[in-house]
């Protein structure tokens, strides 16, 4: 269950992220542009780079990490 609360100003993304069943909290911080997001999402012990873009009908999503899960990719077609 994830939560977030993010502001983009200026192709800047700041924010606030929250994992309800685990009770974790931490920061995101990157870059928008052109429908692409790419951020670092942060932890106490945990952090991951975040990618996500969308180009017409399609959004790809690719969350990498040296934790337990290592990487998550989504590919959706609308």
């Amino acid at each position: 269950d994830l939560g977030s609360n993010l502001v983009s100003r200026g192709g800047a993304i700041t924010g606030k992220w929250t994992e309800a069943s685990r009770g974790i909290s931490g920061s995101v911080s990157g870059r928008e542009a052109g429908g692409a997001i790419d951020a670092l999402v942060e932890a106490p012990g945990f952090a991951a780079t975040l990618s996500v873009a969308t180009r017409g009908n399609r959004q790809s999503f690719s969350m990498r990490s040296q934790g337990e899960i290592r990487n998550v990719s989504l590919n959706l077609t609308k």
